[in-house]
């Protein structure tokens, strides 16, 4: 009888150390995952990681560029600039994730825009505009009012929960994989047995 460290499957793991090879999978099932994850594409490689960021700053540097035009242009005696902008990061988010149309995080996306739309686009509108339409908010100060923290609390909430379901869904175990339908027996009427 061979020890497990004569076995060839436990000398092929120390000779070459990689994960992907079949003979591992049955030694290290971690390996079998994290290669399974790799290759539907759910995990992100460290480049396009890194460019999502970029395209992240790139478009908060855009709006904050956009806030401060709105401004010089307008004239309104209570801006919520650093509301807009802290709605604004937070709802851009899904931009570091988004993987497609289609993919996991996509409810997010639409969620957040949603989010967006529902309560920062009248402000950034009153912003531009000449007229004070969010002179109803007036705070003691140019920090965030209660309702806005409130607002910017239930939209860290939502994002996190969704990133919570996410992760304890991916934690579940996969369904077995779905094969073609099994050839037919030799006796079926299309087939001739011969």
């Amino acid at each position: 009888m061979t020890s497990r460290a004569d076995s060839p499957a436990w000398r092929h793991v120390a000779s070459s150390r990689r994960c992907n090879e079949a003979v591992t999978w049955r030694a290290f099932p971690i390996c079998r995952r994290a290669t399974a994850a790799l290759r539907r594409g759910t995990v992100l490689n460290n480049a396009a990681l890194s460019r999502r960021f970029v395209i992240y700053a790139g478009v908060n540097l855009a709006f904050f560029l956009g806030i401060a035009i709105a401004y010089a242009y307008g004239d309104s005696s209570n801006p919520r600039l650093l509301y807009l902008i802290l709605l604004f990061a937070l709802c851009s988010t899904p931009i570091i994730d988004l993987d497609g149309l289609n993919g996991r995080y996509a409810l997010l996306g639409l969620f957040l825009i949603a989010y967006f739309v529902m309560f920062g686009a009248s402000d950034v509108t009153a912003l531009a505009q000449q007229t004070d339409a969010a002179a109803e908010a007036t705070p003691t100060s140019q920090g965030l009012t209660r309702t806005e923290m409130v607002i910017l609390a239930g939209g860290i909430l939502a994002y996190l929960g969704y990133r919570v379901a996410v992760a304890a869904r991916s934690a579940i175990k996969e369904p077995p994989l779905r094969r073609d339908w099994p050839k037919p027996p030799c006796s079926s009427w299309v087939y001739r047995c011969g």
